[in-house]
């Protein structure tokens, strides 16, 4: 263990600072360098450390344990990445043992091949993932020049089904090595309580970690750990994020071997290869993929400068038209919608980040409209990156307000038929935004879905929008009769509890429908302590446009003159 850095804090973090980033800022769905998991209403930050001191005085369901409130988020066309949000409860005891303990943990997330960093960052989030995403300046990776010199292949490889195959009795194994935690696995130690906190959060059982809360990531880092170390005694020059392995290798053979030792370690911890995503090159090969390099050779191209010293560039039709088209012909070959978001993406962050200096030209503006909406009803995936443009849309013009909302309520139409319940709540979100008019229709669709995120949102909306949210109390109605009946269980009701508890909240359900006291007793005191996971105040809900106004007033800029209004032409 000699290789472990000896150190008592990690970027800022110990046993307070990461226990207030767990709770407030990683608890949620919202780990993405971009939060496009969930909108920003969606937030834990009432949920303080010493709410999570005064939840840890009820008892725990310690047989049973908790079950996971699920979200789906869009990755590909219908096919969703599962997430979970544990029960606060469950949330608060894994958070506990991780803070208690984490001059034994913090070092295991210190692994110089891991591309994750840990660290306190300026929202208070102790990690960022990147998921799918590409810096910048298109690099896949930040790599050692001297990593692949001298070597002949690249080998690319994954863990196959990595966080729902994550062992819980491995996380002693990793910690301190399979013959100590077997020979100690019935004592109360550190470690085992680390084990066992991790089942809580899902009905006890031993398989399985919930994509989205930062506590994943730390244990996922801690299994890994003592494999990365292994493979470094054995020569290997490799990155590693998350589950993604890349390693550069002189010959066949060393490919070979290489695979064999990540196969037999990752048995160890009863982990298995990735066979289907394993691909080897004979170098050189590009270090990103050739649309990547395609793209990014336009966008530099067409690039002119414009004056201001933050973001000095302009992206004229003319520019933006050729690039686009290139982006669909190259969606052709790579259909997952990746070469369509990374190039909006890159668009977007191109221009002056201010919106008074961002909408210089009315033309550029209804373009990039129009190509946001049009193909994020073709790539679903593009549909969270509609709210870094409404960040910069202004205009007091209804009817160009009005197109806005035809279109993304097109898009949430497309998002209900194909059930993404992550784009559900963007679009409804937008809609709140704009400030238009509620329909009842999508309030109660949102409540007929077994989403309970969507049903959250759809409560939210029919609220914000001072619609009829009876259906929400006959849902919440239901499930008391089906509780009373014996027909819904405990488990039934933590997949549930963000809903019902925001209507417990909202004083709309006199208590939460569990039967025991104990359950109860947790979202007692949450409702005691002001704790709400949906912010209704949020900055963003205030009605468009005059939060556009009062957000540079605030800053001082009222000196400004607003942007010429764009054509209410079609885009």
């Amino acid at each position: 263990m000699s290789e472990i850095p000896p150190k008592d804090e990690l970027n800022g973090l110990n046993k307070a600072t990461i226990k207030e980033a767990l709770l407030r800022h990683n608890f949620l769905p919202r780990q993405h360098d971009h939060k496009e998991e969930l909108p920003p209403i969606f937030n834990s930050r009432q949920f303080t450390p010493a709410v999570a001191d005064a939840l840890e005085k009820i008892p725990l369901r310690i047989k049973q344990g908790y079950d996971l409130l699920s979200f789906k988020r869009t990755r590909h066309p219908n096919i969703p990445r599962v997430m979970g949000i544990p029960h606060p409860r469950a949330y608060v005891e894994l958070v506990n043992v991780i803070s208690e303990n984490w001059t034994e943990i913090s070092p295991f997330c210190t692994s110089p091949n891991s591309q994750l960093e840990f660290g306190l960052y300026d929202d208070g989030r102790m990690l960022v993932h990147a998921y799918n995403q590409i810096a910048d300046d298109g690099a896949l990776e930040d790599q050692d020049p001297m990593t692949d010199f001298g070597m002949s292949y690249r080998l690319k490889t994954d863990i196959n089904a990595f966080y729902p195959s994550v062992y819980s009795h491995a996380v002693p194994w990793a910690l301190v090595g399979h013959g100590r935690a077997k020979q100690d696995r019935n004592k109360k130690s550190w470690f085992n309580e680390i084990d066992a906190a991790i089942r809580i959060c899902q009905r006890n059982e031993t398989k399985g970690l919930p994509i989205g809360p930062g506590t994943s990531s730390i244990i996922a880092e801690i299994v890994l750990y003592p494999i990365d170390k292994y493979l470094r005694s054995e020569g290997f020059q490799f990155t590693r994020y998350i589950d993604d392995y890349t390693v550069f290798l002189l010959n066949k053979g060393a490919c070979d071997k290489f695979l064999i030792n990540l196969s037999t370690e990752l048995g160890r911890y009863s982990l298995s290869l990735n066979l289907k995503k394993t691909r080897i090159s004979e170098l050189p090969v590009p270090r990103r993929e050739p649309w990547v390099t395609e793209i990014s050779i336009l966008l530099n191209r067409y690039a002119e400068p414009l004056g201001f010293e933050d973001k000095p560039t302009k992206l004229e039709v003319r520019h933006l038209r050729p690039i686009i088209d290139r982006a669909l012909e190259l969606s052709i070959d790579y259909p997952d919608g990746s070469v369509m978001k990374y190039t909006l993406a890159a668009i977007i962050d191109l221009l002056p980040e201010k919106p008074m200096l961002r909408i210089v030209d009315s033309e550029e503006q209804r373009f990039i409209e129009d190509a946001l909406f049009r193909y994020a009803y073709f790539y679903p995936s593009i549909i969270p990156l509609i709210q870094r443009h409404l960040q910069s849309f202004y205009t007091t013009d209804s009817r160009v307000v009005d197109r806005v909302e035809q279109r993304i309520s097109k898009l949430l139409d497309r998002s209900f038929e194909l059930g993404q319940s992550d784009n559900i709540v963007w679009c409804l979100y937008y809609l709140l935004q704009l400030g238009g008019a509620g329909q009842q229709v999508f309030a109660d669709r949102c409540c007929r879905s077994d989403d309970p995120i969507v049903i959250s949102m759809g409560y939210c909306y029919a609220k914000k929008s001072e619609l009829d949210t009876s259906s929400f109390s006959q849902w919440a109605a239901q499930i008391i009769v089906d509780i009373e009946k014996g027909t819904l269980s405990e488990y039934d009701l933590d997949r549930l509890w963000l809903p019902l508890y925001q209507l417990f909240f909202d004083n709309v359900l006199g208590e939460m429908p569990y039967p025991k006291k104990d359950d109860q007793a947790v979202f007692d005191l949450l409702k005691q302590e002001g704790v709400s996971f949906i912010d209704f105040t949020h900055d963003d809900f205030h009605s468009y446009p005059h939060r556009r106004f009062s957000h540079y007033f605030s800053e001082g800029l009222d000196d400004l003159e607003p942007p010429p209004l764009p054509d209410a032409g079609s885009a």
